[in-house]
């Protein structure tokens, strides 16, 4: 297998593009497992964002 790995991803310059193909995969699969969460409303889950809930700290200098 790692034969393999370095012929064709290594040797052939595509590694870059190997690592972004895993982000993306991996990246897809944290958020559905997020969502999956959010909507079995899961207690230690950090929950949804709901509207209003955000709060803007804001200097003001006059």
């Amino acid at each position: 297998m790692a034969r393999w790995f370095d012929h064709t991803i290594v040797e052939t310059g595509r590694l870059p593009l190997f690592f972004l193909l895993n982000a993306f995969v991996l990246t897809f699969l944290f958020i559905r497992f997020s969502v999956r969460r959010i909507r079995a409303e899961v207690s230690w889950w950090p929950g949804n964002v709901t509207p209003g809930a955000c709060t803007f700290i804001t200097s003001s200098s006059a």
